[in-house]
């Protein structure tokens, strides 16, 4: 759960960007990186991962803006690479975790490889005695822009069947990655509010709306084409309901 420190009054959340090797988990946070001001992030860092010659850790932390108070700061991690062994992944990269965003490659031959990382993910949320079944998911369905991908009825039957958040993405590109992360903050944010309990009913536009549109005349032009879905804004799709549940269809709103 997200850490809440009083005395500095900091909340403290953890984003892990999660898929196999090569969909764009670690493009994403380079493109939020390269965008957001000095004053909004801070150091990035590159960890290798013990006992696995193949990963790194790549994160930095992210300042979302003060709710009630209370500065709001979200820490992004990845994994540069694939975790084979699903301890190594819990131990390294979801402990602590307060929401997951799924990144999947969106071509057909990738789909083995997103369905064995999604299985890892799936035991590792699943242990025994932790929380993690609780953690809010958004899928990013990643490289729209390229040729023989499935379509979004195929990637939501596969992977998504339960019906939770998703977004079509061009990471390389630039497209889609600041709204994926305003959708998992919002999520995050949810749990937040949960465990200060001090926000006002009337609470009219929260820190990570106001981030996000403080970030859009930094988007990239929308690749014509890449979605079917026309004519809504990327602030209408934040504020359209979803129905927010875990990978296991339980409800944790």
């Amino acid at each position: 759960m997200p850490l809440i420190h009083p005395t500095t009054r900091q909340v403290n959340a953890k984003i892990v960007y999660y898929g196999a090797g090569e969909v764009g988990k670690t493009t994403n946070l380079r493109q939020l990186y390269n965008r957001l001001a000095l004053k909004d992030k801070g150091e990035s860092r590159t960890m290798p991962l013990f006992g696995d010659q193949t990963a790194s850790s790549y994160s930095f932390p992210i300042d979302i803006g003060k709710i009630q108070g209370y500065q709001l700061r979200m820490h992004l991690y990845t994994v540069e690479g694939e975790m084979s062994d699903y301890e190594a992944a819990n131990r390294f990269v979801l402990t602590g975790t307060d929401g997951v965003v799924f990144v999947a490659d969106s071509q057909g031959k990738a789909m083995e490889r997103n369905l064995e990382q999604l299985q890892l993910l799936q035991m590792s949320l699943a242990e025994p005695g932790k929380e993690y079944p609780e953690v809010p998911i958004v899928f990013q369905y990643n490289k729209r822009d390229l040729p023989d991908i499935l379509s979004i009825e195929e990637l939501n039957h596969f992977l998504n069947p339960t019906g939770l958040a998703y977004l079509e993405t061009s990471a390389a590109r630039g497209v889609g990655v600041v709204e994926t992360l305003a959708r998992i903050c919002k999520l995050v944010l949810q749990k937040v509010k949960r465990s200060l309990e001090t926000l006002a009913p009337g609470w009219d536009e929260d820190p990570v709306t106001k981030f996000v549109r403080s970030k859009e005349a930094m988007q990239p032009t929308v690749i014509e084409g890449l979605w079917s879905r026309r004519g809504e804004s990327a602030v209408e799709k934040e504020e359209k309901a979803l129905r927010h549940r875990d990978i296991f269809g339980r409800s944790w709103m």
